[in-house]
């Protein structure tokens, strides 16, 4: 597989990972604002409040997995971005010629 190709492949799982975090962020928005309607509207509602906040820490749970894959996604990216860097500076020294060095004809 070529660089590119691995770039393009590690964009597509961080922009996965990056959407991902935006909808648990939404659905952790949505269920605090339940929370709150709940507990100040619905004191009798006390049992499914707690039943979200369960929900809630199962999104936190996902939203931390998501977070570290987008971390390590984010690290392999910075690999692969090194490693073209490097391979465009060694492609550099190949083609580089000064011009005191170049051949007279």
């Amino acid at each position: 597989m070529t660089t590119n190709a691995k770039t393009t492949m590690t964009h597509d799982k961080t922009d996965m990972h990056y959407d991902e975090g935006q909808l648990l962020s939404s659905q952790l928005g949505s269920l605090s604002t339940m929370m709150r309607e709940n507990i100040t509207k619905h004191p009798q509602k006390l049992a499914q409040t707690k039943t979200v906040l369960l929900y809630t820490k199962g999104i936190e749970k996902r939203a931390e997995v998501c977070i570290e894959n987008l971390l390590r996604e984010l690290k392999e990216q910075q690999k692969i971005s090194e490693k073209a860097q490097q391979m465009l500076e060694e492609y550099q020294g190949l083609i580089y010629c000064p011009t005191n060095s170049a051949p007279s004809y």
